[in-house]
């Protein structure tokens, strides 16, 4: 596990990359997960809305740093 604490040395923080890959992957398991849990396309698609306003809102706050 020495590597792990390396990568974590060197990684203090996400990048927008590795959110937008995080709610993709979490998108895909809701749309697998859609029929036995009852989750509806309304949901999914409202969901998505608020992580797009969050990538957004991440993205400005990065850009004004600059």
């Amino acid at each position: 596990m020495h590597w792990l604490a390396q990568l974590k040395a060197l990684k203090q923080r996400n990048t927008v990359d590795d959110e937008i890959m995080c709610f993709m992957d979490f998108q895909n398991y809701l749309m697998e997960r859609r029929s036995t849990d009852d989750i509806n396309e309304a949901f999914i698609k409202r969901l998505t809305a608020l992580q797009d306003g969050y990538i957004q809102h991440k993205i400005g706050n990065l850009q004004a740093r600059q």
